[in-house]
């Protein structure tokens, strides 16, 4: 049972690693498709279009955004796509290619709506809204503007809220919504106000004051374009302040003021006229008309309306080429955002499906790990059952053998004791007997030694080089001694083999010397009677005690012989 428990374990952990490889290849190979450094590529390449699009150097930003988007298929990074289609069409813009910012604009919706990035969606929105009030589908326009309001409200992106405001007077405006006009230009100019954005408050006072001037505020409209023409001056934004100053002029007309009026005039026509706007031309042109008829000079009133028809022709001439162009444009378009749904709703059905294929696979994995998990709960249970029925079967076998013990304990204790007593008796035997072969070798190696000195001098007698024959019995001596000693030391290690053994492991430093002459201590022998067998000076044998101690890791006052005894 303990086995099975075992095997169930081993196939839960087998799953769950074969899940996360499978989930680790998946990642590996969207890895392995992104080329080495594309991101960092990817993102110069943006920055350097949008740099150059800022200077207005077009051509050059379109070729390097061009760049960027041969490196969008190499790159996982979604906010990467969204920042290179709004980019992208900016420059469309520019061209007035309506049709192709709608595509685009949809297809960074839907990215960022895939990627939960709500501040990209709520953008995509926003100019979603904004191209289709350039197209003047103020409904489409009111539609998406709204839920871009809805966004940047709920992420608190204060700033681009206040953008949605303005872009929705606007619309509201040219859908006659005279107060919801009102109240949002109302709240961007109270914002723009409190955090100094000059740029947008004199946008945002023109905006007013041309709801006040569509209600006949005449009064409030010349105010507001006083206060607007003023920060765009500041600005040094000429065609902003020749626009502000030809509405303060068109005001003085209202207000039945011609004099006030023909200064306005004549200083947004000079400043038009310097930049060459000839938009703002025109309209300071017909508003000297208006200023002519309202004096009653004739003479005049023909010239300026004879220069406002050539200008009208003009612009009825470009207006007209356009708006064949834009009607081309809008079935084009209409074309386009048609195929444009239809590829967004084809991903959103992929992406639909992905998800619930996604659920399923981890429902059958919940379910396959709730399953696993409960049969080993359930062995898991079985096993400290049979656990616990050994553990009091062991009990049981255990109180019998007790019980056993308990009648033999005397015995047993008689016995321990005697045999205790033999064996120190052993180890005592052991110690004499040991002295005794000691000594026994000693005695004999000093015999042989004597009877070695004994026949070189026999020899002596008939030797007639007496330098030779003390050459050789010094030799004689030193060799017997060297062999002897040797002898000696192999005895001391037969003799004393586990105490060589546990020394050595104790301490791996010492040599075959250090042993035995901790051996020789260990027996007993003094430094004298040491010296004497090894042949060399008591001090010799001291400066070797010293060297051995330090090896050892003791104090010089210790007693070798109680130390080795102990180990």
């Amino acid at each position: 049972m303990k086995n099975f428990g075992s095997c169930a374990f081993i196939l839960l952990i087998t799953l769950i690693s074969v899940s996360s490889c499978n989930r680790q290849t998946d990642s590996n190979d969207k890895l392995d498709n992104k080329m080495p450094g594309s991101d960092s590529l990817l993102k110069c390449l943006i920055d350097t279009g949008t740099f150059y699009f800022g200077k207005g150097e077009y051509q050059n930003s379109f070729i390097a955004l061009e760049k960027a988007e041969k490196l969008i298929p190499f790159s996982n990074d979604t906010s990467m796509r969204i920042r290179l289609l709004f980019n992208k069409t900016e420059l469309l813009k520019i061209q007035g290619d309506y049709n192709s910012c709608m595509k685009n604009y949809f297809e960074a919706a839907f990215l960022a709506k895939v990627s939960q990035d709500s501040f990209r969606l709520a953008l995509a929105y926003y100019n979603i809204s904004a191209t289709f009030a350039a197209m003047k589908e103020y409904k489409q326009a009111e539609r998406y503007n709204a839920i871009s309001i809805q966004i940047f409200n709920t992420i608190g992106d204060s700033s681009r809220l206040m953008n949605c405001c303005v872009q929705a007077c606007a619309i509201k405006r040219n859908l006659s919504d005279f107060h919801s006009a009102l109240k949002y230009i109302t709240q961007a100019i109270k914002y723009y106000e409190k955090h100094d954005s000059k740029q947008y408050l004199a946008m945002s006072l023109n905006n007013y004051a041309n709801l006040l001037l569509d209600n006949d505020e005449f009064g409030k409209a010349k105010e507001m374009y006083k206060r607007s023409a003023t920060i765009s001056q500041q600005l040094g934004d000429e065609k902003g302040y020749a626009v502000k100053l030809g509405n303060i002029g068109e005001t003085f007309l209202n207000l039945n003021q011609p004099d006030s009026a023909k200064f306005y005039i004549d200083s947004s026509l000079s400043i038009a006229t310097k930049i060459g706007d000839a938009e703002t031309k025109l309209f300071n042109h017909e508003r000297l008309l208006r200023y002519y008829k309202m004096i009653g000079n004739a003479e005049s009133a023909l010239e300026i309306m004879d220069l406002v028809l050539k200008e009208r022709t003009e612009m009825l001439k470009l207006e007209s080429s356009e708006t064949i162009e834009g009607i081309e444009n809008q079935y084009q378009r209409e074309i386009d955002l048609l195929g444009a749904k239809n590829r967004v709703e084809i991903l959103e059905k992929d992406q639909l499906l992905q998800q619930r294929a996604r659920e399923k696979e981890n429902q059958i994995w919940v379910f396959l790990l709730s399953l696993l998990a409960i049969i080993s709960a359930t062995l898991f249970v079985i096993y400290r059952k049979q656990k616990r029925i050994r553990a009091i079967n062991d009990e049981l076998h255990l109180r019998e053998k007790q019980i056993l013990e308990s009648e033999n304990l005397l015995t047993i204790s008689e016995l321990n004791i005697k045999e205790h007593e033999k064996k120190q008796l052993e180890a005592e035997l052991d110690f004499k007997r040991q002295e005794l072969i000691n000594l026994s070798l000693f005695l004999t190696e000093r015999e042989q030694l004597l009877e070695n000195v004994e026949n070189v001098l026999s020899n002596y007698k008939y030797n007639d080089d007496p330098a030779k024959s003390l050459v050789e019995l010094r030799n004689q001596i030193g060799k017997t001694s060297q062999s002897e000693i040797n002898k000696l030391y192999l005895r001391i290690e037969e003799l004393n083999s586990s105490f060589f053994f546990k020394l050595k492991s104790q301490y791996p430093t010492l040599n075959d010397d250090d042993l035995r002459m901790a051996t020789l201590i260990l027996l007993g022998f003094s430094a004298k009677e040491v010296a004497k067998m090894l042949f060399i000076e008591p001090k010799s044998v001291d400066m070797k005690r010293y060297r051995l101690k330090k090896k050892l890791n003791i104090g010089v006052d210790s007693d070798l012989k109680e130390f080795f005894r102990n180990i």
